[in-house]
């Protein structure tokens, strides 16, 4: 998988006021916080915005505000919006039929159903396909033309008839843009969406044929989040000047396909718009897996943003119901120093992994720079070594591909670069060069544990090492994932 990356220009960020003086009190906003961390939510990073001010935001160490974190399905909304500017510069209309923009295709084996699929049809998720085609699980490892893929897949239903949720259609939308434009959809969304709102360095994964995958892999931070939430909140408006049709916000964001009988979650029974779920309570979102979401509440004029690794994104929803909604007010309220302190105090003590007291082992010594060979094992890693020198432990993996390292900081993190291979743990996301905090420490005189935190990523592995005489059992498991969450134990043993 590749990437385009694109630079802007400098940084201007959102105002920032308290939340009493936008009409929300402090201690909502404690209450809330307080209840994710019991119900075990793990949040990366959060931002409340209302009359288009940031009154609260935070991180949960060892993720910083300032990380651009991988959205998933987040994505679709954005490429949706690149439809509309297309629309409003009159490149396309949403009645085009999807097979007209790929003449080169048109002698493939394409359906009379395929052949009737509109532009419309793919922004409500209505394609006539019976199951998800899921980008970054099934496409991001296909060769060749994914376009072509798409446009032979068998329809089980006629287009226009059914919601079935589905990346395949987004990513068409994606590459119409390239069609329309001949541009990347980053590239024409730059000067169109990113720069206008100072949305910079923006990362977006691309197809073999250079189109940014429409249906997940965007990069961004919680402010840039927030910010595309207050551009939709605005209709369009920003900085004096109207970037983009009202007509567009007001078609996108409204119902336009039930999807009610597809879901347990009352959130997700709301029905569907251009890209965009409905919730309750007048709102509308931008959703990516494992808790990338965007969250429009225009009758309280708020926007609400979160990046996390969780799989609990309507139990998160909920609180959002139980403990801000209900106390929005209409004017600001009286200032609140003591209560402000305290959600202030709760912020600055956020953290995902809980510290861990640092240890030694009187085996250190004798196992480090030691090289494991392990038994034949289905994810092909050959050995493993552990270096520990100056309060870190470099951990090294080889495995058919190449060596791979990781450094932990001995209770503390540490950054690096790795090429660590995990994509089967992480939904099938394995980018060239991943940045990972990384901490390790002695649970007992045998095993070593290691927190491998990926900053870009929804993902921590958590990896065990327990040593017993000339031998290792090795252990790697994750806090969250569309399929497994752990791997099989491998045994080892010390080359001589």
């Amino acid at each position: 998988m590749s990437f385009i990356q694109l630079n802007g220009g400098v940084l201007v960020n959102l105002k920032r006021s308290t939340p009493e003086k936008q009409g929300i009190s402090s201690s909502a906003i404690l209450s809330f916080l307080e209840s994710v961390e019991k119900s075990e939510i793990e949040l990366h990073s959060f931002m409340i915005a209302r009359n288009g001010e940031v009154v609260s935001e935070g991180a949960w160490h060892p993720y910083e505000i300032e990380n651009k974190h991988f959205m998933f399905s987040f994505t679709k909304s954005v490429t949706a919006t690149a439809i509309g500017f297309a629309l409003s510069e009159n490149l396309l209309s949403l009645d085009d039929k999807v097979i007209s923009f790929f003449p080169e295709y048109k002698n493939c084996d394409v359906s009379e159903k395929m052949k009737s699929m509109t532009v419309e049809h793919l922004l409500t998720m209505t394609s006539g396909y019976i199951e998800n085609i899921s980008g970054s699980t099934q496409w991001s490892r296909k060769e060749g033309s994914w376009v072509k893929q798409f446009l032979e897949l068998p329809l089980t239903y006629e287009p226009g008839t059914r919601f079935v949720y589905n990346s395949g259609s987004s990513h068409m939308l994606s590459a119409i843009i390239s069609k329309v434009t001949s541009q990347s959809t980053l590239e024409y969304l730059q000067p169109r969406l990113f720069t206008p709102l100072q949305i910079n360095d923006v990362i977006w994964d691309t197809d073999p044929y250079g189109n940014n995958t429409g249906g997940w892999g965007i990069r961004l931070a919680i402010e840039d989040v927030t910010k595309f939430g207050q551009f939709y909140l605005q209709k369009g408006y920003w900085n004096g000047e109207q970037l983009l049709d009202k007509e567009w916000f007001e078609r996108a964001t409204s119902f336009k396909v039930s999807n009610a009988e597809m879901y347990d979650e009352k959130d997700r029974q709301q029905g569907y718009g251009y890209q965009f779920w409905m919730i309750r309570n007048g709102g509308y979102r931008a959703a990516g897996k494992f808790g990338q979401l965007c969250i429009i509440l225009p009758q309280q004029n708020a926007v609400l943003s979160f990046t996390a690794g969780t799989d609990q994104s309507q139990n998160l929803l909920d609180l959002v119901w139980k403990h801000i909604y209900p106390n929005f007010e209409q004017n600001a309220l009286e200032n609140n120093l003591e209560t402000q302190e305290k959600l202030n105090k709760f912020l600055e003590e956020l953290k995902v992994h809980k510290p861990q007291p640092f240890s030694i082992s009187p085996i250190e010594p004798k196992i480090s720079g030691k090289l494991f060979c392990l038994e034949e094992n289905i994810d092909d890693i050959q050995s493993i070594q552990l270096f520990f020198e100056r309060g870190m432990c470099v951990f090294q993996l080889k495995d058919k591909k190449g060596e791979h390292e990781i450094k932990c900081g001995l209770g503390e993190w540490v950054e690096s670069n790795t090429t660590m291979p995990g994509a089967i743990l992480h939904h099938m996301q394995q980018p060239d060069d991943l940045v990972v905090k990384a901490r390790g420490n002695w649970l007992d005189e045998s095993t070593f544990f290691m927190t491998w935190t990926y900053t870009q990523l929804p993902f921590s592995d958590f990896v065990s090492c327990n040593f017993e005489e000339n031998k290792v059992i090795y252990r790697r498991s994750v806090n969250v994932n569309g399929d497994v969450t752990s791997r099989p134990t491998i045994l080892g043993r010390q080359s001589i």
